[in-house]
């Protein structure tokens, strides 16, 4: 806990999914003492990834992982400079490690000091809301955007009826169909409660 008189040194960072169009985005504030796995927990909750799926961080040519949090780096050891970027990756093709499934790019923005009463990390705004977890790659998430189209969806839907399929059953294709109903738009309640379960947000 920071004493309540103490400025606290956050790092505000720009964290783009490559190989979306448009490119998926968070803005994200985290303390610059936060480790690398702090920060790829941040990453985690921001987008909405599942916590199960290999990574790394590629900073300056070397790779990092999250590791432990006793002996994982902080950012604030790495002395980023202002519009530095580095790669975060997350999953990896089967039998060849060193090619990562989905990219992302963090960029620092600026360096901010923290109000004594903010929490911290947090997720401040972003772009686009595919549900990335439903799909297996970049090519898929395109195919799907493409065609899970709001018509499709009312078409399916009343398929469904027409065919006197069971409630349960359209009840099921619906949680699965909804998240493609409003892609671009992103709010970022979930990213900070998930921030505030998986973390422990704090100032």
């Amino acid at each position: 806990m920071v004493p309540p008189n103490q400025s606290v040194s956050i790092s505000q960072l720009r964290v783009a999914l490559l190989r979306t169009s448009p490119h998926v985005w968070r803005r994200i504030l985290v303390r610059s003492s936060s480790t690398l796995r702090e920060l790829h927990q941040t990453i985690l909750c921001s987008f909405g990834w599942s916590a199960d799926h290999p990574h790394r961080f590629l900073i300056r040519g070397r790779s990092f992982s999250g590791g432990d949090a006793a002996t994982a780096p902080t950012l604030s050891e790495f002395q980023f400079g202002l519009g530095e970027r580095f790669l975060y990756d997350l999953r990896f093709q089967d039998g060849q490690a060193l090619i990562p499934v989905w990219r992302h790019q963090v960029r620092l923005e600026k360096i901010v000091t923290a109000e004594p009463t903010d929490s911290f990390p947090r997720c401040t705004e972003g772009r686009g809301c595919p549900p990335v977890d439903q799909v297996s790659n970049p090519v898929e998430l395109a195919h799907l955007t493409d065609l899970f189209t709001p018509r499709y969806i009312v078409h399916r839907l009343a398929e469904l009826v027409d065919q006197n399929v069971a409630d349960n059953r359209i009840a099921q294709e619906l949680r699965y169909l909804r998240p493609w109903l409003d892609l671009r738009n992103f709010r970022s309640r979930e990213s900070n409660r998930c921030l505030s379960r998986q973390i422990g947000a704090r100032p």
